[in-house]
């Protein structure tokens, strides 16, 4: 937990750092190389440690590193290309300048010498520009050839010469010869397969308005030979000597030979090659070199299906006897695949896609590398080849996993072999299978030469000894218990949201944060929590972030691969649960997009090391939540609207009802991405009319889409359509061109595809959509003719638009059988769809069980009334109150048996209607019928007597005013039963002297009775108004 002194403080004593001081710092990979693994996170942050001191020091630093792996390969090195560093090293932001030693290049494929050893290529690579040249070593002469042993059959050639009157290449001649210019560019251009990424960026048109490179020159800066007293000086040599029977054939005394007696002539082998060279090569091509210039789908489509036979063919004679659930997946596939025709790939290849997609134990792999196959399939690509991927994938989405599927069950194929794989293992797995899939669809190398001396060949048993031999690797590797922890703080805004700040995963120099809206994420359990995506929001709490005294410590600690967060409470750490975070953009305003706690799954955590708060860690969450307020300074929130206007969509931006920005787009991606903006760039849109005010709104809520509903669903969602195949038109063009239709659909669950009944607690692909009869699109109907995902409906139910084929279909989609009747429960166990349908959202598995419900019954006493509710013994929620009785409804003590009867029609007339059952099955369903029936016959009476016992008559005639005054409308012609009433109130009140009151209410009857007679003619009404004017007169004389 103690952090180590500083670089000011160790060099203090021998002299003062400023301009004029040189750092070196060197050893450092050999120190590393000798570390235990388990001190090796410890040295790595010593070492980020000692970069972040030097860098706040006026001096210059030397660092000498050796570079690291890069995921490119070489063909000229036949190894791997290199970077300077990880993205995640310490010493990513404070680099100004590398220098490259670099290698000549092999003289010719397969060997991997140097073509000279004493030449190295040096590059020297800054900001502004990148400096080549050659440099000699000579101490380096000859060095390859010391390590390689004589062959049979082997003929060396001196270096002076062939004796064809051409002399050997030497380090001279190839850097000062004239004629060899055109081999010292080819050298230079071959070496950067070393450093593809420097390459790139002098081509990298995108950063030529930010930054300008000095174009790639050849300078010779020769050296001279180096002094007496360097390495070989030091050499310890045996010389060779013939052997003698047996025993070594060396010199036993060692002697110290002088430099000049060991650089002998380079040798060469001089071999003839009496075959043909070798031009297949079973490794994946590098992304780097590949390119391509259109899809010829119905020729892959063929090549897809040969290969997906011969590889389940392959992979279930090398795994067998694993999981039964591997042997039925590869059941499954080689019964459909013998069946299926050339005739229609496409068909087949899209049944292949839903059987891996469905399958229980693909399933999962299929969810882990789906993001990975669609987001970043041209990864290392070319620009000019990776846009021209980008335009297919526009088109044709389905490429990324139509395509490739035989390399997928390569990996399912591994984990049953290597179960204890996590998915990074996988993911990991999937990036040396990438550049196959590439290569299957039809990218091939740039060079036509290259094209002509190495042809990939796709074999399967290379692909899985390698596939093994790698798993075998990446379970062998140790995994440190602990591998990370990071600070920050939590910002409690008076309880209308919360500020969390953290260090980055990567350099915890900086800080990531989010915006949590009247909620704290810490305290919810078992969900996402999504931060705000509006960023006046965000800018209206910023002033109570500063100034809130609810700020607490927390820390986030990495072990054994799942992430834990930590809460400081009184002094002491105390575990929160497992936590997921789901970041965004790194240049975000708000860098966190959503969090995830969950309950621990072990309960023996311990708290990690370093776990001591950091020093200055408040002060640098002030000085960030400044700086968001300074970005947000001139952020206005904007309401978004819709249009198409002359063939193109028009986005209007109103501020308070004023229009402050209109965008125009022609294409359909165009205008998603900017309505997608907040959420998945971070960043507030600066304005097209004042470039000093920027734009937010949630996509969510401040977009009215008027016409175009159909793109609703893919602003709510990166993918809203998973089983339905029916993309986008490219253009409003397009889009306008699409005839119109009406169509209604019926959406029923499907038992068959319900993987709640395979033990899997929620629904996925289980959703039939009907189509009537009525309507004779057989495309159509061939587009639901398999089950859909609930995100499929979610997305109709919410733009009631689908277009397909060139044709806009306005939905009409029903619920088959209906959501709120008990039948439909199924459709309301995912919220999101309960949510859409206006009802309340019912555990997972209800629908399964709705044979064995039962309901509970409990009364409930409020104001006079006696009502009761039902439980329900698979939701568990209690339904409606529904009234028993009420004290108004009594006429008198007399009729007490009719009100327990009447109550008992009522209690018994839900469970039968909710169970449609008739007759006494209904009572086996209620389970406390009997306590209910007694209950109600106790209840009533006590409620009757004791009301009449504490208010008498009239008291007991004002309840029935208020009751019936309750039940009918203010059409006086439907008050008979209320005028009734009245009168007999009003004469009780003339027996209690209350005669004046009483007069309001004869009157207000003898209106009813008025009205109710110009409408009816009718001898009951007469009567009955004869009566309250006698009273009416009564109660004026005793006036």
């Amino acid at each position: 937990g103690e952090y180590p002194p500083d670089i000011r403080s160790i060099v203090a004593k021998e002299r003062k750092l400023n301009r004029d001081t040189i750092v070196v710092v060197s050893g450092w990979n050999w120190v590393k190389e000798s570390t235990p693994p388990r001190l090796a996170k410890a040295l790595d942050e010593l070492e980020r440690l000692l970069a972040t001191d030097l860098q706040e020091e006026d001096c210059d630093v030397l660092w000498f590193k050796k570079a690291v792996p890069s995921e490119h390969t070489s063909g000229k090195y036949l190894s791997r290309a290199v970077h300077p560093f990880y993205d995640s090293s310490s010493h990513r932001h404070y680099v100004t300048d590398i220098v490259w030693d670099l290698p000549l290049p092999p003289y010719a494929f397969p060997q991997k010498a140097p073509v000279l050893d004493d030449v190295r290529i040096i590059i020297e690579q800054s900001d502004e520009k990148v400096i080549t040249y050659f440099g000699e070593v000579p101490p380096l002469q000859g060095w390859t050839a010391r390590f390689r042993s004589k062959q049979w059959g082997e003929r060396e050639t001196s270096s002076k010469g062939t004796g064809l009157g051409r002399g050997l290449l030497t380090a001279h001649s190839l850097m000062h010869d004239r004629s060899n210019r055109d081999l010292r560019l080819d050298l230079l251009h071959d070496s950067l397969e070393l450093v593809p990424f420097l390459r790139e960026d002098l081509h990298d048109e995108d950063n030529e308005a930010e930054r300008e490179f000095t174009p790639l020159s050849v300078q010779f800066q020769p050296t001279g030979p180096s002094s007496s007293g360097g390495i070989m000086s030091r050499v310890r040599y045996r010389a060779r000597i013939k052997a003698k029977s047996h025993g070594k054939s060396y010199v036993e005394k060692l002697k110290v030979i002088p430099e000049r007696e060991i650089t002998r002539a380079r040798r060469y082998r001089n071999d003839k090659l009496h075959v043909e060279p070798v031009t297949q090569i079973y490794r994946p091509p590098d992304a780097a070199r590949l390119v391509i210039h259109s899809i010829n789908e119905e020729e892959v489509q063929r090549k897809e299906l040969r290969r997906l036979r011969r590889t389940v063919a392959f992979l279930s004679r090398k795994v067998k006897n694993a999981d039964y659930r591997w042997e039925r997946l590869t059941v499954t596939l080689s019964s459909y695949l013998k069946t299926a025709t050339e005739d229609e790939p496409l068909e087949a290849l899209k049944k292949v896609v839903s059987i891996l997609r469905k399958d229980g134990f693909s399933g999962d792999t299929w969810r882990l590398l789906e993001w990975h196959r669609e987001r970043r399939l041209g990864d290392g690509l070319l620009p000019e080849a990776s846009k021209t991927l980008d335009d297919i994938l526009e088109s044709r989405p389905h490429v990324a996993t139509l395509y490739g599927n035989h390399l997928f069950l390569f990996l399912v194929a591994i984990r049953v072999i290597h179960p204890e794989l996590d998915d990074d293992d996988i993911e990991t797995l999937w990036e040396v299978l990438r550049p196959w899939q590439l290569h299957h669809l039809g990218f091939e190398l740039r060079d036509k030469s290259e094209r002509e001396r190495m042809v990939p060949k796709f074999g399967m048993r290379s692909v899985w000894s390698n596939l093994n031999k790698r798993a075998k690797e990446l379970v062998a590797t140790p995994v440190p218990v602990q591998t990370q922890v990071r600070h920050g703080l939590l910002l409690d805004c008076d309880g209308q949201g919360c500020w969390v700040f953290l260090q980055d995963r990567y350099d915890r120099t900086n800080l990531v944060n989010g915006y949590w809206e009247n909620r704290i994420p810490v305290n919810v359990r078992g969900a996402l929590s999504w931060t705000t995506n509006a960023h006046d929001v965000m800018a209206a709490s910023l002033e109570k972030a500063m100034s809130t005294d609810s700020v607490y410590n927390i820390m986030v600690a990495t072990l054994d691969g799942i992430e834990y967060l930590w809460l400081l409470k009184d002094g002491e750490w105390e575990l929160g649960g497992e936590v997921t975070i789901i970041p965004r953009k790194r240049d975000a305003i708000s860098q966190i997009r959503g969090m995830r706690i969950d309950y621990a799954s072990n309960s023996n955590i311990k708290q990690p090391r370093g776990s001591a708060v950091p020093p200055g860690l408040e002060a640098r969450v002030k000085g960030n939540l400044e700086e968001i307020a300074e970005d947000l300074e001139d952020v206005i929130p904007v309401e978004c609207t819709l249009y198409i206007d002359d063939m193109d969509y028009l986005v209007t931006f109103k501020h308070e009802g004023e229009t402050v920005d209109t965008r125009r787009f022609q294409r359909t991606s165009e205008v998603l991405s900017l309505l997608r903006r907040p959420v998945v760039n971070g960043n507030p849109l600066q304005s097209s009319v004042n470039p000093n005010q920027y734009l937010t709104w949630n996509p969510y809520q401040n977009i009215k889409f008027e016409e175009l509903s159909l793109l609703k669903p893919y602003v709510f969602r990166k993918e809203p359509y998973i089983e339905i195949d029916a993309p986008l038109p490219l253009t409003c063009v397009e889009l306008l061109s699409a005839k119109e239709e009406t169509v209604k659909l019926t959406v029923t669950h499907t038992e068959e595809y319900c993987p709640v009944l395979e033990g899997i607690n929620q629904h996925g692909g289980c959703l039939k959509v009907h189509v009537p009869d009525s309507c004779k699109d057989e495309q159509l109907r061939h587009l639901f003719s398999e089950p859909v995902a609930t995100r499929d409906i979610l997305s109709m139910l919410e733009s009631k638009r689908l277009i397909f084929e060139n044709r806009l279909y306005k939905v009409d989609l029903k619920f088959q059988p209906d959501p709120s009747t008990r039948e439909g429960f199924v459709f309301r166990e995912d919220w999101r769809l309960a949510k859409l349908l206006g009802q309340e959202q019912v555990p997972v598995g209800s629908f399964w069980q709705l044979d064995n419900e039962t309901l509970r019954g409990k009364f409930h006493r409020s104001k006079g009334a006696l009502e009761i509710s039902f439980e329900s013994s698979i939701t568990g929620d209690w339904g409606n109150k529904i009234i028993l009785f009420t004290f108004t409804e009594m006429i008198g003590p007399e009729n007490v048996d009719s009100s327990v009867e009447v109550a008992k029609k009522r209690a018994k007339k839900p469970v039968k209607s909710y169970f449609n059952r008739g007759k006494e099955e209904w009572k086996k369903k209620l389970v406390n019928h009997d306590y209910v029936m007694r209950k109600i016959e106790e209840l009533i009476p006590k409620i009757i007597f004791g009301k009449l016992e504490k208010e008498g008559g009239v008291a007991l005639l004002k309840h029935k005013v208020e009751y019936h005054r309750e039940l009918t409308s203010a059409d006086p012609l439907e008050q008979g039963d209320l005028a009734e009433v009245l009168v007999e109130y009003a004469q009780a009140l003339v027996k209690d002297g209350k005669s004046s009151v009483g007069r309001n209410h004869v009157e207000e009857a003898i209106s009813i009775y008025e009205k109710q007679l110009q409408k009816w003619d009718d001898d009951d009404i007469r009567r009955d108004l004869e009566v309250a004017n006698n009273l009416l007169k009564e109660i004026e004389n005793g006036e």
